[in-house]
């Protein structure tokens, strides 16, 4: 019987739910021929943590998944393992030479660098007391007023101006962690393919499970593909992330009741559902849009040539991630130096008057207190 190893990678942020969720239901109804583990993210990181010290230990979990395989496919998933490329040819090496595996393929999606951040902070960050007000300490010592700028403003702003930085970093650098990834393939043992591509957007629309499942060798009923793409994972309400964001830095407001990352989301996504069906929204400060327009424009500028080696090592479309295709000529004239970034969001902080900001502060500080009701 051929057996094959298929390695789900994620990125995080990368369409990692929905495609986890679609694959248990695929492998509920293949009868024995697929079988489907959501990797436990701890083991991942302690291989990860163990390669690096030259001392890897504990895969007694790690052996017992591929000890009790049994049929043609085993697909293994965590987005985690994305923050962990040692990991992952670990992973495909130890099910090679010591499961006797034919063959493994190692599948990861990506995405804009400033469309990671967003969508982080969305996820995430909005509920995360250390990282809200390290952004505060941030913009202070860049000489930006924090308290001008919505947490999602501060966010951004704080990875526009760190990205010179920041950008030869694993694991947002997308070419480096697949050059680590596609080194090991091409020097292990046996057959061990990496595939790839950038997540589905209204300008690049792709069905994200068909692919997965085409770069899988994976057949599936045509209308189930259909059904289980329809499941998109919800996300939560931007007004009620910056509310709790709000909530978090005011140190006159009561945030006990608000969860930290990755605690209670199914409850925020109720929350959620709740918020999209209330009269209430907040005025947006002046200039928001064009603030994450520029922040975002500056960090896709600054990843661009690693961006463009990425999609020529994995054969991925470069229009996706190539920041001067359709945006507003004025974008294409904003320097992505530091400076003169720092200047450009001191123009929008000018243009604000602190009577605004308070009034936008308190009316989402009142809306938060009627989540709590």
């Amino acid at each position: 019987m051929q057996r094959t190893l298929v390695i789900h990678f994620g990125a995080q942020k990368c369409g990692s739910t929905s495609i986890q969720d679609a694959l248990e239901k695929i492998a509920a109804q293949s009868g024995d021929l697929v079988t489907f583990n959501h990797l436990d993210p701890e083991i991942p990181r302690r291989l990860s943590l163990g390669l690096e010290a030259k001392a890897v230990a504990d895969l007694e979990r790690l052996d017992q998944i591929f000890s009790s395989w049994s049929s043609p496919s085993l697909l293994i998933s965590h987005e985690v393992l994305g923050n962990h490329p040692l990991a992952v040819n670990f992973i495909a090496e130890r099910a090679l030479r010591r499961y006797s595996v034919d063959e493994v393929i190692a599948i990861g999606y990506t995405r804009t660098q400033s469309s990671y951040f967003q969508a982080a902070y969305k996820q995430w960050y909005f509920r995360c007391p250390t990282r809200l007000k390290n952004d505060i300490g941030f913009l202070h010592a860049q000489g930006l007023r924090p308290e001008m700028f919505a947490p999602l403003e501060r966010r951004i702003i704080v990875e526009a101006l760190n990205t010179e930085s920041t950008v030869t970093q694993l694991p947002r650098n997308w070419f480096r962690f697949y050059e680590l990834l596609m080194l090991k393939s091409k020097s292990v043992e046996g057959t061990y393919a990496v595939k790839s591509n950038h997540i589905p957007t209204k300008r690049h629309e792709y069905s994200l499970l068909s692919d997965f499942l085409a770069k899988a060798g994976i057949e599936c009923d045509p209308e189930l593909i259909g059904d289980l793409d329809r499941n998109t994972n919800p996300s939560f309400s931007p007004m009620l992330c910056e509310a709790m964001a709000i909530c978090i830095c005011n140190d006159g407001v009561d945030s006990s009741w608000i969860p930290n990352p990755h605690q209670r989301n199914d409850w925020l996504g109720s929350l959620s559902t709740r918020v999209k069906g209330a009269p209430f929204t907040a005025c947006s400060p002046i200039g928001m849009q064009e603030l994450i327009d520029i922040a975002s424009f500056a960090i896709d500028k600054c990843y661009a040539a690693t961006n463009r080696k990425y999609c020529t090592l994995m054969n991925v479309e470069w229009s996706y991630f190539d920041p001067e295709a359709e945006i507003t000529s004025a974008l294409l004239t904003i320097p992505s130096s530091p400076e003169d970034l720092r200047k450009a969001f001191k123009s929008i902080e000018n243009q604000r008057s602190s009577e605004d900001m308070k009034c936008y502060e308190q009316q989402l500080i009142d809306f938060a207190a009627t989540l709590r009701a």
